[in-house]
């Protein structure tokens, strides 16, 4: 993962490259792996997209629309749908799920944490149907992994 990421530093500069070098791209992306994301004008964010969109085959970095949201302030979303209409990428002002945490207004992030807090619920309640049998399983399988997905829900919301 570590030499896909750094193979990917020359696409990641050229697309952030100003078309005009006395006026350069007024935004900022972040990437972990082939995990990205960006802030900036709407204008700047398109030509990012078009250039990640163009050059990233040659460097085996391959976008998915599907996958991508673009969130923005309620005031820009026609805007944003305008521009953005011929990428697929989903356009909202509410909210998105990025790397297990919710990103958006207060309610989205209310409704996602409760559906996470709700499947962790079911999932307790699995394990103690599974310890009333299985005592040492149950205990290994909350220790190993059920009680680090609660710890990462809690560190991720607002």
């Amino acid at each position: 993962m570590v030499y896909y990421a750094m193979g990917l530093m020359p696409l990641l500069q050229k697309a952030r490259e100003p078309v005009d070098p006395e006026t350069p791209l007024k935004m900022i992306d972040v990437f972990y792996a082939d995990d990205g994301n960006a802030s900036g004008r709407l204008e700047d964010l398109k030509l990012w997209y078009a250039r990640l969109k163009e050059m990233g085959p040659n460097f085996g970095f391959h976008i998915n629309a599907d996958k991508s949201y673009l969130l923005v302030k309620s005031e820009f979303e026609n805007r944003a749908k305008t521009l953005f209409e011929d990428t697929g990428i989903n356009i909202t002002s509410e909210g998105a799920r990025h790397l297990g945490a919710a990103l958006g207004s207060d309610t989205f992030v209310q409704s996602y944490v409760q559906d996470q807090v709700n499947k962790l619920i079911d999932m307790v309640s699995n394990l103690a149907d599974i310890a009333s049998n299985h005592p040492h399983l149950a205990f290994s399988n909350f220790t190993s992994s059920l009680k680090f997905k609660w710890c990462y829900l809690q560190r991720t919301i607002p």
